[in-house]
């Protein structure tokens, strides 16, 4: 990945840094939307050139015949033509980190996650399409001014990779409030599906639940963060210190253990085997974050031009002079989640990592992979991982009995069978403590 622009990426660094030291530099907010709208229109253009010349290059090695010689030197420049068009998207990918940023320096963190995932299931939502030719983009720019000009902080979802609800989000409150801007008052089918996302997602993010939300059976209820700590300014001290030593590892807290190298330490399999060895890991999950960020997967995590502060230190990671992998080891955050009357297990395996069962009522919940991997990719303190389930217990022993009354037996079972698997335990335990409590009742 190469970032082109250095000069107006260093710029919309500052800017972001702007909106992080004070949240009210609303100019900073205007600033950023509109120069990211220019950066972004202007790579889709170039798009659109490499594109018509890679059909003209085809349709000539199709049509025209070519000596062998001459369709190898189609092939060749067809080749050359892809890699300027995948420079280009990793291009739009970085503008729209910035895009990102932006939500996230005001939005909570863990609300971001839902403006991702579509509201029928847990599939990816189609993010949007180019920017070039966009009807409507008038309006939206027009209604992002008014929001600016009432001093709320917006953004265009348009210019992030992770905001794929409405046009326009309200950054205004904790919660995302995404805001689809029409110009036309009849709404055609797809604009009444839409809709109707739109407004079960708010829904779901004023109450905090939703019943049957995701292809999920039942009550879903969300997580919200408080007050999280991060481990960033280790990632930055480690981060210098590879620059000048040419690694760095580092382990914040038990579980936790992360290395930045410069990326020539790749080939040298006798150093990468004494950098592991002095981390001391007990089967850990590696996370390859210059993996995720090339291959534009870093999803709805916090963005790494939070975490990473200096910008020639975001160019080295983007550019890949500097690697970072990260350690985690679940079985010591399962530890942390242990608390009175409840049993805790880690299934690495499952989609729910950890999984805690109370034993009298049997209430269960589980920290997914996915939760857990904030850790590797906002570099999370444990703390705050274990601190935002700390209301799930309370609350599941409440909807516990619920979930008696909303489901029958059979649909419950099935439930179990598809978090825990057909032969657990657990299923028949919390099944036997359901039905006692209904007894009871």
């Amino acid at each position: 990945m190469y970032v082109r622009k250095k000069r107006a990426f260093r710029e919309l660094v500052g800017l972001l840094r702007r909106i992080e030291n004070d949240p009210e530099d609303i100019e900073a907010v205007r600033e950023i939307n509109h120069r990211l709208i220019c950066l972004i229109l202007g790579v889709e253009e170039a798009i659109a050139r490499h594109t018509a010349s890679k059909r003209d290059l085809c349709k000539r090695l199709k049509n025209d015949r070519p000596s062998k010689g001459e369709a190898a030197n189609l092939r060749r420049k067809i080749k050359l033509t892809d890699g300027y068009i995948k420079a280009q998207q990793d291009q739009i990918y970085v503008w729209k980190c910035f895009g990102d940023s932006v939500a996230f320096a005001y939005l909570d963190s863990l609300s971001i996650k839902h403006m991702f995932f579509d509201t029928v299931d847990y599939r990816l939502k189609q993010d949007a399409g180019a920017l070039s030719g966009k009807n409507g983009i008038n309006a939206e720019l027009i209604f992002l001014e008014e929001a600016l000009s009432h001093r709320v902080p917006a953004v265009l979802c348009d210019l992030t990779n992770t905001l794929r609800f409405g046009d326009i989000c309200l950054l205004g409150a904790s919660d995302p409030f995404p805001i689809e801007v029409k110009t036309n008052p009849r709404l055609n089918q797809r604009g009444k599906r839409q809709q109707a996302k739109l407004e079960e997602l708010h829904s779901f993010l004023d109450k905090d639940h939703a019943i049957d939300f995701r292809g999920f059976k039942g009550i879903t209820s969300r997580v919200t963060s408080g007050k999280l700590n991060y481990h960033s300014d280790a990632l930055n001290a480690a981060i210098t210190l590879a620059h000048s030593e040419g690694y760095a590892t580092c382990s914040p807290e038990d579980g936790f253990s992360f290395v930045c190298l410069k990326t020539e330490y790749l080939s040298d399999n006798s150093k990468i085997e004494e950098i592991f060895n002095g981390l001391n890991l007990d089967a850990p999950e590696v996370f390859d974050l210059n993996y995720f960020k090339n291959h534009h997967q870093w999803a709805f995590y916090l963005p790494f031009m939070l975490t990473i502060q200096e910008p020639d230190h975001l160019l080295d990671f983007l550019e890949g002079r500097i690697y970072i992998l990260v350690f985690i080891e679940g079985k010591a955050l399962a530890k942390r989640c242990e608390r009175e009357g409840w049993e805790v297990r880690y299934r690495p395996n499952e989609k729910y990592s950890i999984q805690c069962l109370h034993s009298d009522t049997g209430a269960f919940y589980g920290v997914s992979s996915q939760f857990i991997a904030r850790a590797a990719f906002e570099f999370l303190s444990f703390d705050s991982i274990v601190s935002t389930q700390k209301l799930m217990p309370e609350h599941l022993e409440e909807i516990s009995e619920q979930e008696m009354n909303a489901i029958d037996l059979e649909e419950f079972r099935q439930r179990l069978i598809e978090n825990f698997g057909k032969r657990d335990e657990w299923t028949e335990r919390i099944l036997s403590a359901q039905l006692k409590i209904s007894d009871d009742r």
